[in-house]
């Protein structure tokens, strides 16, 4: 049984140079055809290369050997720091000096395991641990993954009829002693990589991103991890890098520095704000189009041709004319702006906005929203020139929706104020509770009132799919400008935001700077006549290909079903004595606090036991105002979550609220 590290070999690695290493690097290759079988030879060079006095280039590491009693044979290489013209060759010798265990007795991996992790305390070199693991069951591999490794090779074909991954776990940041350059030298040969390096770089991250989804699925990681306040420093006050890195150890240090603490939202019990994960298949969308790095600002090439393809979808899930204007953009922010800067265009009385900003109107413009409204109609408002003081926002009903009465009477109000009205902003979605303006009503007093119609569709437009919103999104489809969110309920990774205008040209007279006599629409005008961007990120890639994937009809599914999620959490809530629902909207957002008897200060408690919840991790939610009530909010735009998620958020904000009771009464 290996229970010690007196059952390994340890010998450092003294410096060796180049025909040595490539003596080393033929004598794995052999060792590893052979398989688990002995090869002195291998052992022989090893002991070389350990009791070696020559000078030359440099290694830094370990080397392991494993001999179990039934004769099966372990060796590993812990990492190195090839430097000067070792290079390549260093690189290749580590890599290939893993050798086969066939871990075919249960519990030898966790022992192995256990001894490496011992190892690392032994010698402060120990960078990075390389293996290379024969097995036929997927289980071993399922164990190194969990244990922190990843594949960064094979899988291989044996003779045997077994195959063969290296595998690859980084263990601590590079020891700066060790990678101290000699004068003259580079870390990096060039910035270029060759094919087979940026292969292996490449299976390293889509490894570390496969590893990371399977945490998610099986719901082995937190839904919230806090960034260690060291580890934060260290990220926000790194020291500008003089001499280049290894890009193998720079993919490290994000697995274990970076990748662990994300923002949270891809995890099934992430209940925050309105942030969703994004479908496996659009995240290597994101890879491909980054590798094509095409600049979408228009142009004969691909890129062009699939985002005028995605953009004529989105006009015609939304009810838009397919000769609207659209165009891709960053957020719902974004997609704000870019339909409020229209109307500012349309709505100008000078008809010289682009020449002569707003100083040439007789009378300041003004804009409506709710108080449910998203703070990015403020934002464009006072980026467009309007000035927040001439946003008005308008009082909702009893369920948070714009009150149309109050929106008229405002109007009277500002025109005999010597004021002129110019556009509406409505939601198809507030972020608080999920509620849906009139938009039918609203759109009728846009049209009595010359008004622009705008909507803000970033969180709820696509709702417009799901079976329990029929009828609730009448009128959008009068609107004027349309802002929506694929990487909300589409499922893609942020950034994608889609703008929509009715009026194409003016779409195009707002932002074009290509003067009229030279446009030319026997070709296709460029995106960057249609919004603020010259230069464009290739984000339809991504849209397409979860578009392509999930199609129509099962985006309605999963709309449909995370909506039911939010209605079967609000009968768990109304189940449960100890809590009080505040606010049950259309689509997926609720609104409740944690109310047993008794208890005379809500808002205390219920603050209080959020940060327990938020500290703990294992769900995560954030908090709101409802009618001036603090108030618990969750939301539900996430494929993976189901009704077992429900119940372990509701018992661990109940946990906590006990814990806080049994302390201290608030």
């Amino acid at each position: 049984m290996l229970t010690t590290l007196t059952d390994f070999n340890l010998r450092p690695l003294d410096p060796s140079d180049y025909p040595l290493a490539v003596e080393v690097y033929r004598g794995c290759a052999d060792f590893l055809a052979l398989g688990p079988d002995p090869n002195p030879s291998l052992e022989m060079l090893l002991k070389d290369i350990a009791l070696s006095e020559r000078s030359g280039s440099r290694f830094c590491g370990v080397w392991l050997k494993m001999e179990p009693p039934d004769g099966e044979r372990l060796v590993g290489v812990v990492d190195y720091q090839p430097s000067g013209f070792m290079g390549e060759a260093a690189h290749a010798f580590i890599e290939l000096l893993m050798v086969a265990a066939p871990f075919r007795r249960q519990g030898l991996g966790r022992r192995v395991f256990a001894l490496v992790e011992e190892l690392i305390h032994l010698n402060p070199a120990v960078t990075a641990v390389f293996l290379g693991v024969q097995v036929n069951n997927p289980s071993a591999q399922r164990f190194w993954r969990s244990a922190g490794f990843h594949i960064v090779s094979g899988p291989e074909l044996q003779a045997d009829g077994t195959t063969t991954y290296l595998m690859r776990k980084a263990l601590r940041p590079p020891n700066p002693d060790l990678t101290q350059k000699l004068p003259g030298e580079s870390p990096i040969t060039g910035l270029d990589l060759t094919p087979e390096q940026f292969r292996q770089l490449g299976y390293q991250a889509i490894d570390l991103i496969a590893a990371s989804l399977e945490r998610l699925q099986s719901r082995q990681e937190p839904a919230r991890r806090a960034v260690p306040p060291a580890l934060r420093d260290q990220l926000m006050h790194q020291p500008l890098p003089i001499m280049g890195s290894d890009p193998a150890a720079l993919l490290d240090f994000f697995a274990q520095n970076i990748q662990p603490y994300p923002l949270g939202h891809n995890n099934p019990r992430f209940f925050a704000w309105v942030n969703s994960p994004a479908a496996p298949l659009s995240i290597l969308g994101e890879l491909l189009a980054a590798g094509m790095n095409s600049s979408t600002a228009g142009g004969d090439q691909a890129s062009t041709y699939l985002e005028l393809a995605v953009l004529d979808w989105l006009k015609q899930i939304m009810g838009f004319p397919q000769e609207s204007g659209a165009i891709l953009v960053s957020g719902g922010s974004m997609a704000t702006t870019v339909g409020l800067a229209v109307m500012r265009f349309v709505k100008a009385q000078s008809g010289n906005v682009r020449g002569r900003g707003l100083q040439a109107e007789d009378s300041p413009m003004v804009v409506y929203t709710s108080s449910e409204g998203h703070s990015c109609i403020e934002k464009a408002v006072e980026l467009l020139g309007f000035g927040h003081d001439y946003l008005r926002r308008i009082p909702v009903d009893n369920e948070f929706r714009m009150d149309t009465a109050a929106l008229e009477q405002q109007i009277r109000i500002d025109r005999q104020a010597g004021l002129r009205p110019v556009c509406v902003a409505a939601s198809a979605g507030t972020v608080n509770t999920g509620a849906i303006d009139p938009l039918a009503q609203i759109a009728d007093i846009c049209r009595v009132e010359n008004l622009w119609f705008h909507v803000d569709g970033a969180y709820g437009g696509v709702a417009i799919l799901a079976e329990q919103t029929h009828g609730l999104y009448a009128g959008i489809e009068r609107a004027d400008s349309l802002g929506i969110d694929p990487h909300k309920w589409l499922y893609v990774p942020v950034e994608c935001g889609c703008a929509i205008v009715r009026d194409r040209q003016a779409m195009r007279n707002t932002f074009s700077a290509v003067p009229p006599y030279l446009r030319d629409d026997r070709q296709l005008p460029w995106f960057s006549e249609f919004g603020p961007q010259q230069t464009r990120g290739f984000r339809a890639l991504k849209l397409w290909l979860a578009l392509q994937q999930i199609g129509v009809e099962g985006y309605k599914q999963l709309i449909s079903r995370d909506i039911q999620l939010a209605h079967l959490l609000r009968q768990k809530l109304r189940s449960r004595s100890t809590f009080e629902l505040l606010s049950d909207g259309p689509l997926s957002a609720t609104c409740f606090r944690y109310a047993p008897g008794g208890i005379t200060n809500l808002d205390a408690l219920n603050k209080a036991l959020l940060s327990i919840v938020q500290a703990r991790g294992l769900v995560y939610l954030t908090s709101t105002q409802v009618r001036g009530a603090f108030a618990l909010r969750a939301n539900i735009v996430n494929f993976r979550t189901n009704e077992q998620d429900l119940d372990v958020l509701l018992d661990e904000i109940e946990q906590a609220g006990n814990q806080i009771i049994q302390g201290a009464n608030p």
